[in-house]
């Protein structure tokens, strides 16, 4: 987590205009401050007190369209390996055989 560019901790207290920058997951959010509570609300306020900025989310939504085309290009089986499947399976990780 980045604060206007420094690294801190999460506890740090921030300020309206701070710059934050927080990676999840490895994904990477840019945000700016608006404003503040004053106690812990739900999601749907808390989601008014900061804006993503615009690069970050072409950053997130290019990075999805990757995930996506990689999970479409993965091979699936169409069932779940039996017994017998998952021990030729482990055995051939075992010992090197690729079948």
């Amino acid at each position: 987590m980045q604060l206007n560019g420094a690294r801190i901790k999460p506890a740090r207290n921030v300020l309206v205009g701070d710059k934050i920058r927080v990676n999840k997951e490895g994904v990477s959010f840019h945000i700016t401050v608006l404003g503040l509570a004053e106690k812990r609300g739900s999601a749907t306020i808390a989601r008014t007190l900061y804006e993503e900025s615009e690069d970050s989310i072409k950053q997130r939504e290019q990075l999805r369209e990757q995930h996506k085309l990689m999970a479409a290009n993965a091979p699936h089986p169409e069932r779940r390996p039996d017994k017998k499947a998952r021990r030729q399976l482990r055995n051939s990780k075992i010992h090197g055989f690729n079948d």
